[in-house]
């Protein structure tokens, strides 16, 4: 009975965030939206801490997330990562230009404004 409480509330949560930022993603133990001044806050969903983004994210205009890391996309096609470096927390070296992200359980591909692709993690 308790575990669908906290079901319901936390559906809650997540469609009233979603109402109110341009972005949401979710993993395994934690949540990250987007303000609507383009910074990115995340919180746990568990008693494990869900990563911090970096401090330096601004502009971010998409969110996505593996089930261990989160990467943000800016509206100068920055890519910002986080979380577990095996599976797509560091972004690979001359990711630039990048359109949209779409992401795996343990990886993430970036789609570039040339067409080209990059992915990265396991």
């Amino acid at each position: 009975n308790n575990m669908l409480h906290f079901i319901v509330i936390l559906i809650g949560i997540l469609e009233l965030v979603s109402s109110f930022n341009p972005g949401t993603s979710w993993r395994y133990n934690g949540f990250a939206a987007l303000t609507q001044d383009g910074k990115v806050v995340t919180w746990s969903g568990t008693t494990i801490e869900s990563p911090t983004p970096p401090i330096n994210i601004t502009h971010v205009e998409h969110i996505f997330s593996t089930k261990s890391a989160y990467a943000a996309v800016t509206t100068e096609g920055t890519v910002f990562a986080w979380g577990d470096d095996k599976k797509g927390g560091k972004v690979p070296s001359g990711l630039i230009n990048v359109k949209t992200i779409t992401s795996s359980e343990e990886a993430f591909i970036a789609l570039h404004d040339d067409g080209t692709l990059t992915g990265w993690g396991k």
